[in-house]
Formats: C-alpha cells, sequence, structure tokens
C-alpha cells in the first residue's frame, strides 16, 4: 500500500466480496397477517377536503387539533405502573 500510496496508484476499489449464504431470520413471518392488514385502509379523508375548506370559509374563527399528539401529555404515576 506504502508504494502504491507514493508513485499515486490507487488500490483497485471493485475487489470481489465473499458471498455468504443468510439464512432467513423470520421463515414463518410471510404466513403471518400483519396488524396493517387487519385494520383496514380506513375512510377517503381526500374527499373530505372540500367540506373542511367550505367551513372554514363560512365562519370567522376556525378552529383545529392534534388528537394523535393529545394523549402524549397524560402521565401514570410511578407507584401505579405495573412495569
Amino acid at each position: 500500500m506504502v508504494d502504491l500510496a507514493r508513485n499515486n496508484f490507487s488500490a483497485p476499489v471493485n475487489q470481489k466480496k465473499k458471498e455468504v449464504n443468510k439464512p432467513d431470520k423470520f421463515p414463518s413471518a410471510a404466513s403471518l397477517v400483519s396488524t396493517h392488514d387487519r385494520n383496514g385502509t380506513g375512510p377517503n379523508l381526500i374527499e373530505q377536503i372540500p367540506d373542511i375548506l367550505d367551513r372554514f370559509r363560512r365562519y370567522p374563527i376556525g378552529l383545529s387539533a392534534d388528537i394523535e399528539k393529545a394523549f402524549l401529555q397524560l402521565g401514570i404515576t410511578p407507584k401505579h405502573r405495573d412495569f
């Protein structure tokens, strides 16, 4: 390597790599039903966008909320935690 560096040559980049036969870690995972498949697709929210925009135009004050983040504000006291 030192000789290569002194002569302004570089080492070959595309060396052949040793192929390793990796076994499947979870062979039964393909036969299980995922939670995403079980829950379904839900309502089409894109169809509701025009109605929502009309409501904001109709009234002088509009409110919005993030229900998903609201539950992050709740806490359980340490004496009531079982884990």
